[in-house]
């Protein structure tokens, strides 16, 4: 009888042995996962260059503009992307993407309703902050960031990916 009884230890040990070499194994995976994760996540440094846009006597208030820009989109791929640049009616300039955050369609800015939409899904933008304002958008527009010289020269000099 004692045969069996130590038969069924080692089966007891051996049984044990091998689920905490598979926890061990499972653990050891997902640490690696984790921290290969984590490397690939990095934001990028990006160089943006410098690219006229417009003159703003170009552009009236209440009005956009339609140009391309190179640039890193949310998922870190490098695109030269339509953007917009919209003279506000309050006098201010600002520019975004004009790729919808939802789907990749191309937004629009309505002047009649001072807004930016997607035509595709209904996704609203506010065209101060770029901020989702209704749809099935969860992030806002990338922001180009402006400069405008003394001449009126408006100028592309990077983007804000928030």
């Amino acid at each position: 009888m004692s045969d069996r009884n130590d038969a069924s230890e080692d089966f007891k040990t051996s049984r044990r042995n091998a689920i905490k070499g598979m926890l061990t194994i499972s653990g050891l995976s997902l640490l690696s996962v984790l921290s290969f994760g984590s490397y690939i996540a990095k934001e990028r440094k990006v160089v943006y260059e410098k690219i006229r846009i417009a003159n703003i006597k170009d552009v009236p208030k209440g009005t956009a503009y339609t140009f391309n820009y190179p640039f890193s989109d949310l998922n870190q791929v490098d695109i030269s992307g339509p953007c917009m640049l919209i003279h506000l009616p309050n006098g201010e300039l600002k520019a975004y993407s004009s790729i919808c955050t939802h789907l990749r369609c191309i937004v629009r800015y309505s002047e009649e309703n001072n807004i930016i939409q997607c035509l595709c899904h209904g996704g609203k933008f506010d065209p101060q902050t770029g901020s989702v304002l209704s749809g099935p958008p969860k992030r806002p527009l990338p922001e180009v960031n402006l400069i405008v010289d003394s001449n009126g020269d408006v100028y592309a000099t990077g983007v804000k990916i928030l």
